[in-house]
């Protein structure tokens, strides 16, 4: 039973660390703990927003890669057929 009890007693000592830090950023400055937990949301967004269309510029080069990879190799097939 003393291990269950040291668990408890663990969690109690987590549970009271936490409620204090969450109630010293709370208190910390002019922007409550919602507005920068919605402000850290928008960046997420924005961040995977910008990755979104990095992605599309990169699947866009590949297949320009692809396209320009193909002229070559009929150039180059046209080439081995005159000589």
């Amino acid at each position: 039973m003393f291990g269950i009890e040291a668990m408890i007693a663990d969690v109690g000592t987590t549970h009271d660390l936490l409620a204090k830090t969450v109630g010293e950023i709370e208190a910390n400055g002019d922007v409550t703990l919602a507005s920068r937990v919605d402000a850290l949301t928008k960046s997420k967004r924005e961040v995977e927003d910008r990755l979104a269309r990095i992605f599309d510029s990169f699947n866009a080069l590949d297949g320009l890669r692809k396209d320009i990879g193909g002229i070559f190799s009929t150039i180059r097939n046209s080439l081995n057929g005159i000589g």
